[in-house]
Order: C-alpha cells, then structure tokens, then sequence
C-alpha cells in the first residue's frame, strides 16, 4: 500500500465501523446520541397471554417544558414521537424507532436547571379500522387519540392486547437525567368470565362443541382519550357486539376436561345505572347435545348484587357462571359477581398492572420477595436451596417459587422470613414451610443434616403460632398463646432455653427464672449470635452472647443462656419499657419506643450511629420522629416519619446507599430516595427499600445477585429491582 492509498483505507474503514455499530445485533437502529433521553417502565403491561411488554411494542412519548402547555402545543420535534420496547420483559427500556424520534434533553450547558414533563401512552398511532381492515389516522386533533376497542376485529374475537390502552405522566423531571422512568395505567376495564359445567350443559356437551363463543352487547366500543389527562370522553350510542377472547388455555388441560371455559374482553368503563339497563352476555355453542344460544341479562341478577354492574377503570370484573337448558338462560342463580384490581385474582394473563410488594425478607445472601398476590419470588444465592427453586444455582433477577417438596403447587404465601442460607414461610392457611440449610435441624422437619431444595411443610409445629422468625442457623417462633419456640443452633445460649445446646425440636424459650415458659411475647428479633425479645407490655429481653456486655442487661456473664430484662442504666435500677420494636444485627441493636430510636450493643463501623462510641452497654438515644429501623450485619438503615431515609454503620459494598463506600458512625439522609420511603429492609450486607409507588429498589453487595438487578455487581445508589 503506497503512502496515498494507506489514509483513504483508513477513512474508509472508520466510515464502516461507524456504520456498523449503528445498527444493533437485533437489527433495531442504535441512535447515539450523547443527550438522548432514556426511558424504562415502571409498570405498564398488556392484556396478552403473558402480560409483559413485548419487543416492538409501540408506545407514543411528548415530552414538554414543564408547566408550559399541553400535548396540543408540544413543539414538533418533541411530540408524539415513535418509541418500541427493546425486549419482552415486564420492565423494559423503550428506544426510538429511528432518529427523527428521538427526544433529547436540552443543551446542559446553557440549561443546566429546565424541567419537563412526559406524557406516554400505548399502543402509538392508534388506527381507525373497520370491519374489513381498512384504516384512517387515529387522532382528532392532537391531544385526542381515538379508541376503537374493535378495532382490526373483523368478524373474530377480540384482540385485547391491542385494544388494552396504557397512559400516564411524569412531570417535573430533571434535565439530563440518566433514565426517565414512565408510569402506564390501564385506562379500560377488563371482563373475564369463568364458565363451569351445570347439571344440563354438563363437561361432555361443552367438550362436544366445535365451537363455543361469548359476545358482550350493549355496551359502547368507541371512544377518545384526552392525551393531556388520560379523561375519556361519553360517547354514547356506539354500541357494537364485543367477541370476547376465548383464554381457555390459561387453564389447565384437566380443567378443560373438566368443561371449564374462560373468556375475556377489555371494556369501556362504565357506570352502574348504564351497564344495569343495557349490559348482556351471549354465549353460542355449536355442535354437540347442547348447542344452542344462551344469554344472560344484567338486570336479572339478585337485587343485593345489582350495584355490582359497573365496570371499572383499571379493575378487573370475574364472572363465574354455569349455562342452563331450562329456559336457554345463563342460571342467575350460580353467577358469582367479584370485582378486583386488574392485576389480582387468578394469576391468569399474570398482573397487567405490577403487583404491589407486600414485604421483603434478606437473608445472608439472597431475598425473598412477597406479593400482595401471594406469590413468592427469590433472587440471590441458591446455596444449600435457600431460595426453594429446587437448585443451589445463584439467580441475578427475582424468579417465582412454584412447587413444594411434593411437586404439588406453592400456597399462597402470608408471610416469609430469611436466614443464613434457608428460608421460612407461612401460608395462608396458617402452615409453616422451610426450606435450605438444615444443619442443625433448624428447619424444624425432623431430618436434622439433609438440606431441602424446595418447601416442605413443617408438621410438627401444626398452625399453632402467630409469627416466625428466621436467623443465623436458628428460628424462633411466637405461638398462637404468645410464648416463644426456638430450635436450631445454641452455641452462646441465644435460643434462651437454659443451656448452650443445639436443638433439632422445638423447646419452649425460658422466663428469667428459668423454670417457666416466657409468655406475652410480642416479637422477637435475632442476631447472629443473640436474641432480642419484645413483650406485649412493652418490656425489652435479650438472651446469647453478651461479650462486653454488650446485651445492656446489666449483667458481665456471657454467655447469657436464660432471657434477662434490658436496662436505662448498669446497675439494673431502670427498665427498658415502652419497646414497639427492635432489630439486632452481629452485636448491635436498634430499638424503637415511642418513635424514639434508641441503641445498644458493639459499633465496630459506626452501625450504633452515635459517632466514635464503640461500647454502649446502656441503651442511648439516636435520634427521634423514626416510623422503622432495620439493621444488616453491621449497618442500620433508619426510616423517619417524613418518608425519608437515613443509614449509619460499615459502608464497604455500598449498603447504605449513599453514594459511596465510606463507613458513617452518624445517621446520613439517602438522598436518591426523597421521601417516598415506605418501608425498608436490611439485611447481610444489602439495602432493599420499598417506595411509596410500589417500586423496589436495592443496593450493597451484590456478588451473588442478591439485589435483584440483574447484575452481580455491588451498588452504593439504590438500583430499581427488576420484577
């Protein structure tokens, strides 16, 4: 290559590797664009099959200066611009379906300090079909979508991923933010109908059919959204026979043999008054000893469930019903009417709005994640199967726990509680269930050494308890009597039964005295090496190692074997009373009374937030206005009564979350957090906090995926869980 030739070979090779890498492995247009907005959803899913979004999914974005107009008036190059989902997941980024749609933030230099506002919706360019496919644009104007719930129907079911519409707003967001998080709602309503075998249309004559299809009547299809609001308008009196989508194959094929059908249609909200004079079902079956029509009318259900008739914004409405030959009526007699949040019931099209968390258990490393379904999901270390998957492989992402030891289903869950490497839960009947290490027989199964992989009930105990609490290699339980079990490992006395020895069966926690069963116990609260007992009258207990004495019980004896009364003071004069809770982690609790936070115990890393003190073996005042404290092994996370969130204590993998990996040995606020706060749950050497919005977030150390972020990597910003 001679000197002329070897530069344009070189020019020529950039241009192609630019070009290459404009263009994504999916081959999805890659914009770059350094002050391109980013988006990911916070909720949002579709009335499909599976519920998540779906890559190329179409959603509509206006982005506006903050507080200075309407969709109406959005400038061009930032209105109604063209965005689809990267990936099918419930939670995914969106990305612009080329460069004329991109939004870009303001140059930061000039406008360091501007606002916008974010108005999404789905699915973008709503197109008007008609009944043979033909379409026309979908707007009215610029701030009206049009909404055809018909729409590319033609003369079959209804498809109710394309008609479900999502829209939300975000406002006031910062200029350049990393990533703007979009909030869609359900805007429609949606209507399923569970049909079950009668004595006359029995399994055979459904089963029989060759065809069998559900239609609503009466009711309107069509409709506008207000873009700037999310407001539909009343258009009455374009009613159009509505074919449900038949999602019979949500069932099981034993429930379809059974007869079971399942039917589902996304509606227009409307009131009770209207939907009561006009609403009816139509239900055809074709072929078989039965076929024939079969309707049902609203107004025939009985007078206390008449108010029941409306449908519902972002609820969903169950029908139960059963068909009847006497008179070709659905029988009103066995129609169940139930209303609920879209996302709950019977886990068919699984949440189209997120779930809401109902709590959070960490473990050494792993978390367990309940809720409000009573579904159980599990991310983290899979060691010994604490996270009931029948595995002890690590999961990066929250996957759902699905079957017992028994191969049966998963019960609904109530409550759950995390240890060092094994996990506890009640079910709503009240059972108990553990699964992971058994080392020392502390799963309370009786198979002391044999670690599970999965749930097994625990019969021994029966449904004879209030609470259960798991910790390091032991657990103890709160009877339905308000005594306290323990079992597990009692190497410094910390189950409080008199001794320092383990048990594999559960033994009844001691009264100072040590002759007695303690009783009128509230909670309890376990470290790794010693135990915090709350009473229902407010008194404070602690039991296990008492190094130092570190226990504030007024005592130099360590270990301490039988339950002793916390103290204000060394000799013993004033009690601990007044105690609503307390969390302990290695050698440190924090006790809450009267919404003072208080403390005792050993502050290696500044966990007792009291600044150098390293020894405080009288509980100290912290600070006051506190709602929730929850402590790691050597952290505390403290939420205050304003929805903010403060954290003390060792800081090398980021638990605190606030931005660094410097130790605190005084509060600091979690800035990234506000104070949208609602709850918090620490752990190990992890943070996880529930906001006010239902999100969940997560951060410290994350080498085994624990955080749930998708990522084993450690984070000191809180990071969103994906779920």
């Amino acid at each position: 290559m001679n000197k002329f030739s070897r530069p344009v070979f070189i020019v020529l090779t950039t241009i192609l590797i630019l070009l290459v890498a404009l263009v994504s492995c999916d081959s999805k247009l890659n914009v770059s664009n350094t002050n391109a907005v980013r988006f990911s959803t916070e909720i949002g899913r579709k009335v499909t099959a599976n519920s998540e979004w779906q890559a190329d999914d179409e959603v509509g974005i206006y982005m506006l200066e903050h507080g200075t107009g309407t969709a109406a008036t959005t400038a061009p190059e930032r209105a109604n611009r063209h965005y689809t989902a990267d990936m099918d997941s419930q939670a995914s980024g969106f990305s612009p379906v080329d460069n004329a749609n991109t939004l870009k933030w303001n140059d930061i230099a000039d406008n360091a300090d501007d606002t916008f506002d974010f108005i999404s919706y789905y699915p973008w360019a709503y197109l008007n079909h008609n009944e043979t496919g033909a379409g026309t644009t979908s707007f009215y104007d610029t701030d009206t979508l049009y909404i055809d719930i018909n729409r590319d129907r033609g003369t079959h079911e209804q498809d109710t991923g394309k008609a479900d519409v999502l829209w939300g707003r975000t406002d006031n967001v910062q200029n350049n933010t990393s990533t703007v998080r979009l909030k869609l709602d359900h805007m429609l309503s949606r209507l399923i109908v569970n049909i079950t075998p009668s004595t006359t249309v029995d399994a055979v004559a459904i089963n029989d059919a060759t065809a069998f299809v559900a239609t609503v009547k009466g009711l309107d299809n069509i409709t506008t959204m207000n873009l700037d609001d999310g407001s539909l308008a009343d258009v009455s009196g374009l009613a159009a026979p509505i074919a449900m989508k038949d999602i019979s194959d949500t069932l099981t094929q034993s429930e379809r043999d059974e007869g079971k059908r399942r039917f589902e249609a996304v509606l227009i909200p409307v009131g009770n008054t209207l939907a009561l004079a006009n609403v009816s079902l139509e239900f055809v079956l074709t072929g078989g000893a039965r076929a024939g029509t079969y309707t049902w009318i609203a107004n025939s259900v009985a007078t206390s469930d008449q108010g029941k008739i409306h449908f519902d914004k972002g609820k969903q409405h169950v029908y139960n019903m059963t068909l009847n030959t006497s008179d070709d009526e659905v029988a009103v007699a066995a129609i169940e009417l139930e209303i609920k949040d879209w996302d709950a019931g019977d886990g068919i099209n699984a949440p189209a709005v997120k779930v809401g968390i109902k709590s959070v258990a960490v473990g050494h490393n792993h978390m367990m994640i309940l809720k409000t379904d009573g579904t159980l999901w599990a991310t983290g270390d899979g060691q010994y199967g604490a996270l009931g998957l029948n595995s002890t492989e690590a999961k990066i992402k929250p996957v759902k726990v699905t079957t017992t030891y028994t191969g049966s289903d998963l019960p609904p869950v109530k409550a759950v509680s995390a240890g060092t490497f094994y996990t506890m839960i009640v079910d709503t009947d009240g059972k108990l269930w553990g699964t992971g290490g058994n080392e020392y027989g502390h799963l309370g199964i009786g198979d002391t050494g044999t670690n599970k992989f999965t749930f097994v009930e625990v019969t021994s105990i029966g449904t004879n308890f209030k609470s259960v609490s798991a910790g390091n290699f032991r657990m103890m339980v709160v009877t339905n009597d308000d005594e306290l079990l323990a079992i597990g490992e009692n190497s410094y006395g910390q189950l409080g039964v008199g001794d320092a020895v383990n048990k594999d069966t559960f033994t009844e926690v001691m009264a100072e005295n040590g002759v007695d069963d303690m009783t009128d116990v509230a909670s309890v609260s376990l470290g790794t090496y010693y135990t915090m007992i709350v009473r229902s009258n407010g008194d404070l207990w602690a039991v296990g190692r008492n190094e130092s004495q570190t226990l504030g019980v007024g005592s130099t004896q360590d270990p301490i074997t039988t339950p002793m009364p916390v103290w204000d003071s060394l000799d013993g004069s004033v009690k601990m009373t007044g105690v609503t809770s307390v969390s302990i982690g290695d050698f440190h609790a924090m006790i809450l009374k009267d919404g003072d936070l208080w403390t005792v115990g050993y502050s290696s890393y500044g966990q007792l937030g009291l600044g150098v003190v390293q020894y405080q073996r009288t509980p100290a005042k912290v600070m006051d206005d506190v709602k929730a404290v929850s402590t790691g092994v050597s952290h505390t996370m403290i939420l205050k009564t304003d929805g903010t969130l403060w954290a003390t204590g060792r800081n090398q993998h980021g638990q605190l979350g606030v931005g660094d990996n410097l130790n605190k040995n005084t509060p600091v606020p979690v800035t990234s957090m506000g104070n949208q706060v609602a709850a918090v749950f620490a752990g190990g050497n992890s943070t996880i906090i529930l906001k006010k919005d239902g999100t969940l977030w997560a951060t410290g150390l994350n080498n085994r995926g624990q955080l749930g972020d998708g990522t084993t990597a450690n984070k000191n910003t809180p990071v969103q869980v994906i779920l």
